[in-house]
């Protein structure tokens, strides 16, 4: 085992020496690190979540240069997660998948977690002939396992706290000298420009404590290098790479099809970033579009979700991504969760502060939102719906304190970018930032209600660029195998690409999702089912397909196999409705409902701290409640 990853694993063993003395389940003693089957691969004991189930998984620490194109530099350190092929059947390989989550540090939203929740279904749709594999990218990881991992600026939150504390009263004495004439007396100038104050602050003491030269080797292309040469242990040198990216996640399998096309096995993209606009283009214009699509999906959705004339029909309006039985839930309670879950995921994906419930509770585009669903989901506009319940929940949610000790993933996003010369004009950048947030700031106000963009959408203050950023070719060689690409009409956090920037290699098929969902969580059962196919044996339908969600009715009847009008379909033309679909097997909504509890409750205890030292840091606000904008919540 290499040096770094020794390192890992004895950080590993003292997590786990902590967890036994917390009362832990682990047996009589300590597993014993072993080699796996490659020189460079070493097991390691699963840590959360992983280990409630113990011996269904497999886990590692996979050697990795830092820096492939000079190995000198020493060595980095991947940790793995792996639920194994079956058995029973004869293995055939391995699936990479990246469920996208945009996040460094969120107990419950890993790729672990999603491996624990949905692992089952991906390996039985795939008949168990392969492994399902996850990952910590670098840059990312709870147990700080993967070497460089995440750049957390903080050991805990009282750090935080009395950092923010002399921050804080730092503004305080500088806005006293400050011209605000550039804000054109417009309300809120001072608040954005102590949002802004906050973040240079932020970022430069992140800067101080943090090792700038690790960080050098945090990147999406040195990921991608790592799943190669993962694939390549796993399944033999040379072997092709099976890999399903979701949102964010698609980034690695974007470098890896342009990169490595003769290495590229069944890849699937779905929801897909546009790779070269994330690199090139303007992060705070980026921003803007990802907010307002944010903001317009969940409007539109509400909108054709409160037509009462076509439940349960082909037009019914009221489509959501989901694969569980819905008979045993009250579709008013059903929908009300995944709105204000997927609500919650949006304002912590896009957004550099959380909003306070009195701020929610009198953003009429808010209430109208949860109030049309739940009558519409009933059936009844008698409904009775507690708002302030339903969004103090939102708030509870989008509270995720660990994420808040550290810089999240802006060294990776920020990392990748083409153009070097951002940081030396961070100062001006930011006077560009603040006018533009002062034009803008009142547009997205169904999301939250003062919107600030979140650190990987501040480039202009990151002044490190990853070592290896490869140029990507303007027509790369078509890939070894047809790739599937899935888009969504009515997925918040990612907006379709525009036609005219769709630039897929030969052959390559795509599936329109039309349905409301983020698809790290659930899939239309058509949907799944075209994924598991062309996963397991390189099935894709003939042409471009249209998958409609299940529509989410009280009356909808259950069924413990799809229909055959769940089948994808081909429209002829593109704009024909869609057929509806059915539910799938019964259990998945329980399954779905026993995760969503644990992410919520996780995040209600942390919120407490949050509350607690949110109390010290009102004192110092002089014109009423303090709102914490510039912390990266």
């Amino acid at each position: 085992m290499t040096l770094t990853c020794m390192v890992a694993s004895t950080a590993l063993l003292s997590l786990l020496v902590a967890g036994a003395s917390a009362g832990a389940v682990l047996g009589d003693q300590l597993p014993i690190l072993t080699s796996g089957r490659n020189p460079r691969d070493h097991a390691i004991p699963c840590p959360t979540p992983l280990n409630a189930d113990p011996g269904k998984y497999q886990c590692g620490l996979f050697s990795v240069p830092l820096n492939y194109d000079d190995p000198a530099r020493g060595d980095g350190c991947v940790y793995y997660a792996r639920l194994p092929a079956s058995p029973a059947v004869v293995r055939r390989g391995t699936i990479f998948v990246d469920p996208g989550y945009p996040f460094a540090l969120v107990e419950g939203l890993t790729p672990q977690d999603w491996l624990y929740n949905r692992g089952d279904a991906l390996r039985n749709r795939t008949q168990g002939e392969y492994d399902i594999v996850v990952w910590d990218a670098r840059g990312k990881g709870v147990h700080n396992l993967t070497i460089p991992g995440p750049a957390q600026c903080f050991s805990k939150l009282a750090e935080r706290s009395a950092f923010y504390k002399q921050t804080y009263a730092d503004w305080e004495w500088t806005s006293l000298h400050l011209n605000t004439s550039d804000a054109g007396g417009r309300p809120g100038a001072r608040d954005v420009h102590r949002w802004n104050f906050v973040q240079q602050k932020f970022v430069a003491r992140c800067l101080e404590v943090l090792d700038t030269e690790m960080l050098r080797y945090v990147g999406t292309a040195a990921t991608a290098r790592d799943v190669l040469e993962m694939a390549g242990a796993f399944d033999g040198r040379g072997s092709a790479v099976n890999f399903w990216g979701m949102g964010d996640g698609t980034r690695v399998g974007s470098y890896l099809m342009r990169l490595f096309p003769e290495r590229a096995g069944r890849i699937i993209l779905e929801a897909p970033v546009d790779l070269t606009e994330h690199l090139t283009r303007d992060p705070y214009e980026i921003w803007k579009e990802d907010i307002a699509h944010a903001a317009q999906t969940f409007k539109d959705f509400a909108n054709a979700c409160g037509q009462m004339d076509n439940i349960g029909g082909e037009e019914d309006g009221c489509r959501i991504a989901h694969q569980q039985d819905l008979e045993d839930v009250p579709a008013s309670t059903q929908i009300v969760d995944f709105m204000y879950f997927a609500l919650s995921f949006t304002r912590a994906s896009l957004t550099g502060q959380r909003a306070f419930l009195h701020q929610d509770l009198t953003n009429r585009h808010l209430t109208t939102l949860f109030r049309t669903l739940a009558e519409r989901a009933a059936r009844d506009s008698r409904t009775a719906l507690n708002v302030t319940a339903a969004l103090a929940t939102v708030n509870d949610i989008a509270l995720v304190p660990r994420e808040a000790l550290g810089l999240g993933v802006m060294p990776i996003v920020c990392g990748d970018r083409a153009d070097d010369s951002e940081h030396a004009a961070a100062e001006g950048g930011g006077a560009k930032v603040v006018g533009r947030l002062l034009r803008d700031r009142v547009r997205w106000q169904i999301v939250i209600h003062e919107a600030f963009p979140s650190l990987h959408y501040m480039c202009h203050l990151w002044p490190i660029r990853a070592v290896d950023r490869p140029r990507l070719p303007e027509n790369p060689p078509a890939p070894a195998h047809p790739v599937l690409v899935v888009e969504h009409e009515m997925n918040p956090v990612a907006k379709m690409m525009d036609k005219d920037k769709r630039v897929w290699p030969e052959g390559t098929r795509r599936v329109v999702r039309k349905q409301f969902g983020i698809p790290s969580f659930a899939h239309s059962q058509c949907a799944s089912t075209i994924v598991a196919d062309y996963l397991r044996n390189g099935t894709l339908p003939a042409h471009d397909t249209f998958c409609s969600g299940n529509p989410l009715s009280p009356s909808l009847p259950s069924s413990s196999q799809p229909s055959d009008s769940d089948a994808p379909r081909t429209p002829e033309p593109a704009s024909l409705p869609d057929s509806p679909s059915s539910a799938a097997p019964t259990g998945r909504w329980e399954a779905e409902l026993r995760w969503a509890a644990w992410v919520v409750g996780f995040v209600l205890c942390a919120s407490g701290v949050m509350i607690l030292m949110n109390v010290g840091l009102k004192r110092l606000r002089r014109e009423g409640e303090l709102k914490l904008k510039g912390e990266n919540e």
